[in-house]
């Protein structure tokens, strides 16, 4: 079965592509690994103070993000 990124995850990926960015490029621009970025992304892991610099990274506001991993389609 395929996983499904929460919906943090998607507005990202969806920002990655306005900007012609890949998830590895992100990690490279806040100094971590793409693993972390995806953890993120997929929920498995929840830290606000890395969802707050992802969002400054990409410029998005961190307060319009959607919830958290409750929030993610099964």
């Amino acid at each position: 079965m395929r996983r499904v990124p929460t919906p943090f995850g998607r507005a990202v990926r969806i920002r990655l592509a306005q900007l012609n960015l890949q998830q590895r490029d992100l990690a490279r621009m806040l100094g971590t690994s793409d693993a972390f970025i995806t953890y993120l992304i997929y929920g498995d892991r929840r830290d606000e103070a890395w969802i707050s610099r992802i969002c400054d990274a990409l410029g998005m506001r961190a307060q319009d993000m959607p919830g958290d991993k409750d929030d993610r389609r099964v």
